[in-house]
């Protein structure tokens, strides 16, 4: 064998080995530190399946690089191997664009929020180390040929267990008030792919329209953009719902009306109340028939943030408007 199919050969195998080695740990029922590990793991199978691309398309300067100082070679890191397979892959795959962005956010994730253990950041880091999962397999196999799945499943979701969350309130900023960047520049990152032409998407969602595989970020883009005409309908459990609407009209203005005793129901009232309802954070709308949704049999519910912010558009509307 030649010192070149020696290397390609040595950098798949221990990549595989990387790769196997993430989806079991992730696949455990009772693990500790299980997505810090796993998104490790996967990236160290990436790194090395990058690896043997750039070695067999280009030779050893597609993975060696000087040292600065001491002048000495050493492989190239993840993010610039990264870097360069993205610029050779995408000018024949556009898509590819997409898979990379989806390594970034978890090498991110890795070099920046992995010390804090953020349990918050669970979710979408589940949902991006999946799509990792099955690009890595479609891509062994378009560049070297190698099924490396054979019987074996590979599907991550954990049977029997109800995910704790939905992804797109979660990706909208309303999963119990959390905010965090990393969400932010995930939702960026899918909105500048779009606006591109690039529909492969970051990460897999296993509750967004299941009928709608895969997931486009055009999907994604509508589902987390407000008033956005194409957004995709979401189901919220009981236990969801409750959670996040969990006031009736008579609620509401009960709730207004304590907190400023001095609101009547009347005009102004009814116009901030509609400005409200078009706010899917702050009003959410059940139909006893969601496959008609008749006017007859909906009902409106709100969240705790609609009794500040009904009162808030009153003085504002007052403000603007004394004499009305």
């Amino acid at each position: 064998m030649s010192r070149g199919m020696a290397v390609k050969k040595l950098l798949l195998e221990s990549s595989t080995a990387a790769f196997w080695a993430g989806v079991e740990i992730h696949n455990k029922p009772h693990i500790s530190y299980r997505y810090q590990t796993t998104v490790i793991l996967v990236l160290n199978a990436w790194e090395l399946l990058l690896k043997a691309y750039a070695y067999t398309k280009i030779g050893k300067q597609g993975i060696y690089e000087k040292n600065k100082k001491g002048g000495k070679k050493h492989t190239k890191s993840f993010t610039t191997i990264l870097e360069s397979v993205e610029k050779e892959v995408s000018v024949k795959n556009r898509e590819f664009k997409a898979v990379c962005e989806n390594l970034r956010m978890l090498d991110e994730y890795r070099n920046q929020y992995i010390h804090f253990a953020d349990k918050k950041l669970d979710p979408i880091i589940f949902m991006l180390i999946s799509k990792a999962v099955t690009n890595y397999n479609f891509y062994i196999t378009q560049w070297f040929n190698l099924k490396i799945a054979g019987n074996k499943d590979l599907i991550i979701l954990p049977i029997g267990i109800k995910l704790p969350f939905h992804p797109t309130q979660f990706l909208k900023q309303n999963y119990d008030g959390k905010h965090n960047e990393f969400i932010d520049e995930i939702n960026q990152i899918a909105r500048d792919l779009h606006q591109k032409g690039i529909e492969e998407s970051l990460f897999f969602d296993f509750s967004i329209n299941l009928s709608k595989s895969p997931l486009k970020n055009a999907d994604l883009v509508a589902a987390i953009d407000e008033n956005n005409p194409n957004a995709i309908p979401v189901a919220l459990s009981d236990e969801e719902f409750q959670k996040s609407y969990s006031l009736s009209y008579a609620d509401l203005i009960k709730e207004i009306k304590k907190k400023d005793p001095d609101i009547k129901v009347n005009e102004e009232f009814f116009e901030a109340k509609k400005e409200v309802e078009k706010d899917g954070k702050l009003c959410y709308i059940r139909y006893l028939d969601p496959t008609t949704k008749s006017s007859t049999s909906r009902k409106k519910y709100y969240s705790l943030k609609a009794i500040d912010t009904i009162i808030e558009k009153i003085r504002e509307l007052k403000k603007n408007m004394p004499n009305r």
